[in-house]
């Protein structure tokens, strides 16, 4: 490969206890190279920052920062599944680490040789990054640039967690002070406007520039899985801008379109960790490996479960397939082998929401709200991959039971009501003929009185519509809301405000009648424009009384 990077001055060079020879790659925070270290006499990989790779000088010391934060975080971390460093330093006006070398690559690499992985390698795999991450969030540290090109493959089959560059810092200690860069509220280094992160594996809160935890990870994990298992992310396809559209607004596309065979629970736990509030998600890495684990097997409700999804109809809803089989194991006495939480399944209410691809339907999505299931493909209809067939006799003796049971409800029905049973099956007896007796003439009965209208909608605002910019003042914008009842009101906004990308300030009260309220609303997208709407709704002891919802509209243009 150094054929490829002929110019590269750092070539032969000495860094530390080691001698680079070749070049292996540039990524985003800096070259990493073959070298050989003489003690111990090893092969290695030496990951080296220069500061011509930072975008200007005065970001050097960000970019330094960053980079010994990766080392300290990657030194703090003894575990299989994370690679060890082995060396770091700082020489010639470049910082750089050292690392094990592993010829085989990545996750990344070993897509891009073999294509989309088994079922139950890609669980392997799941597994195992899982347990890394649930280790290092128990230390305090997110990750937070989980992709299949930051783990690499050991010889001896483990799979191992790197770069550590954008994770989340054990402290705040040794940041540079003043200009661009800075510190968010969750100690991540930042800059100023932007989010760190690969488009494509970021979570929605991620994407927006919020305070990241443990559950950003997950979702880049759940996005992992169902990039080794397609073949390609779940939101990609496009710029970076659409990718990062896509994180905030749409579902996934399902799985079975591109592997029809994959379990249908497998499915839904990748989904269950691809929420968009985090709140949604699995609380560990290891409750995802459990529910992936048990879809894959099957679990003991498997052969139900193929029987209802041959028998469900296409617009069936993955939240309410997850709560009958919670109904199933608790009945039962026992617990499926999924352990994802029906309450975490449900859907919310239908959010008024921006589509950004006409092939999805996403009028349905809430905040976290899994998406609408798309129902089995025909011909495809799987369990655990083995197909499930309805055997002849079994049909014919479900159907003569049916017809017993329908005869009996009938003849019972009859008798108890006093009736010739017989005549519910033979039908009506002949209508006798019409007398000549006169028709009773009906006295008509007072017209009533019309229906008062309902009272006038209390709430209401001014602006009803604002138009946000993505930089500066324009970004936040305010609107009055205002009483105009006999009585006191409470309100409540309820827009999501993370799949929205925007902020308001505050978000409920109480006004008396006839007084108002400044309300801030901030947009926190800043790559791409958006709009939606603000639902206002009335509450407290005269909301039934106070209307409707007060819907005011807003758009951000970057």
């Amino acid at each position: 490969m150094s054929d490829h990077f002929p110019q590269d001055p750092l070539l032969g060079a000495r860094l530390g206890s080691c001698a680079i020879e070749r070049q292996l790659g540039v990524g985003g925070m800096g070259a990493v190279y073959l070298a050989r270290q003489e003690r111990p006499r090893r092969f290695v990989a030496l990951k080296a920052l220069r500061p011509q790779l930072a975008p200007g000088p005065d970001q050097w010391p960000f970019f330094l920062a960053r980079f010994r934060r990766e080392a300290d975080a990657m030194a703090a971390l003894d575990h299989a599944n994370i690679i060890p460093i082995y060396e770091f330093g700082e020489q010639d006006d470049l910082a750089y680490l050292v690392m094990p070398y592993l010829a085989d690559g990545s996750l990344a690499d070993l897509l891009a040789r073999e294509g989309p992985l088994p079922v139950e390698r890609v669980v392997d795999s799941v597994e195992q990054v899982a347990a890394a991450l649930d280790y290092a969030h128990q230390r305090g540290i997110i990750h937070r640039d989980v992709k299949p090109s930051n783990v690499l493959l050991h010889p001896d089959g483990r799979l191992l967690l790197s770069d550590f560059g954008i994770a989340r810092p054990l402290d705040q200690r040794d940041l540079p002070g003043g200009g661009q860069p800075r510190t968010g509220s969750d100690g991540a280094l930042t800059m100023a406007g932007s989010a760190l992160g690969t488009p494509d594996f970021m979570a929605p809160e991620q994407v927006v520039g919020q305070p990241v935890g443990s559950a950003a990870d997950i979702y880049a994990l759940g996005a992992l899985a169902y990039t080794l298992l397609a073949g390609h992310t779940p939101f990609g396809g496009g710029g970076a801008q659409q990718t990062l559209a896509r994180q905030l607004r749409e579902p996934p596309q399902p799985l079975r379109l591109d592997r029809p065979h994959i379990p249908a629970r497998v499915e839904e736990a990748i989904f269950w960790a691809l929420a968009k509030d985090p709140s949604d998600r699995p609380p560990s890495g290891l409750a995802l490996t459990r529910s992936l684990r048990g879809g894959a097997r099957g679990g003991p409700f498997a052969a139900g479960a193929a029987l209802w999804r041959r028998a469900a109809l296409p617009g069936a809803s993955l939240s309410s397939y997850a709560g009958r089989e919670a109904q199933a194991a608790e009945s039962a006495g026992g617990a499926a082998s999924a352990p994802f939480e029906a309450t975490r399944m449900e859907p919310s209410a239908p959010d008024a929401v921006t589509v950004w691809d006409p092939r999805f339907n996403v009028n349905a999505l809430g905040s976290g709200a899994a998406p609408a299931w798309p129902g089995p493909a025909r011909g495809t209809a799987r369990a655990g991959g083995q197909g499930a067939r309805l055997s002849p006799m079994l049909v014919a003796a479900i159907g003569a039971a049916l017809i017993v049971l329908l005869a009996m409800a009938v003849v019972l029905g009859g008798l108890i009501g006093g009736e010739n049973p017989l005549a519910a099956l033979i039908g009506p007896a002949p209508t006798a003929t019409a007398s000549d007796t006169p028709t009773p003439t009906v006295t008509p009965s007072p017209t009533p009185s019309p229906t008062p209208a309902p009272p006038a909608n209390w709430l209401s605002a001014d602006p009803t519509s604002i138009s946000l910019g993505c930089n500066g003042p324009r970004r936040t914008q305010y609107i009055s809301l205002t009483n105009n009842g006999p009585d006191k009101l409470g309100w409540q906004e309820s827009t999501p405000t993370l799949v929205a990308g925007i902020t308001v300030k505050p978000t409920s009260g109480t006004l008396g009648p006839g007084r108002k309220v400044t309300i801030a609303v901030t947009n926190t997208i800043t790559y791409f424009p958006h709009q939606g709407e603000m639902d206002f709704i009335p509450t407290g002891d005269n909301a039934a009384s106070a209307g409707d919802t007060l819907v005011v509209s807003y758009s951000a243009s970057c």
